[in-house]
């Protein structure tokens, strides 16, 4: 269950249409060491860049950690309750999940002994869809 007496410090980060050489660029300014991607689906023919396999290996190259979470803490629900009667994703539901919680507890856990950003897709922290 997630912890109400705690201080992380976590960063947050989207790939938008940058290259790899700046989005790594930015990382390495904060002393990033571990890049969670929590897209849902990690992957953009618009911006093949922001591939998962991509990432992952720049990543590597650029001596980080990469690590997806998407599946517990990306904003496009796989199990039936976590959408609404439309079936658009209902984010305060997703936030009771099971999945969603236990997610959140991993990345705290994480925040404690490494620097580590979150990555979604938005450019924007105002675009951001679970604000």
């Amino acid at each position: 269950m997630v912890k109400n007496d705690f201080s992380v410090t976590l960063w947050t980060i989207g790939h938008s249409s940058v290259g790899t050489d700046r989005l790594f660029e930015l990382l390495r300014r904060q002393r990033i060491e571990l890049l969670v991607d929590v897209r849902a689906v990690p992957y953009s023919r618009y911006v093949p860049q922001a591939n998962r396999d991509v990432l992952e290996a720049a990543a590597k190259a650029a001596g980080l950690t990469y690590l997806f979470m998407g599946d517990s803490l990306g904003g496009k629900p796989r199990e039936d309750q976590a959408c609404g009667p439309e079936g658009k994703p209902d984010y305060a539901r997703m936030a009771q999940a099971d999945s969603f919680l236990r997610g959140i507890d991993r990345l705290i856990e994480l925040t404690e002994t490494r620097r580590v950003c979150i990555m979604c897709s938005n450019d924007e922290p105002i675009d951001y869809d679970r604000r």
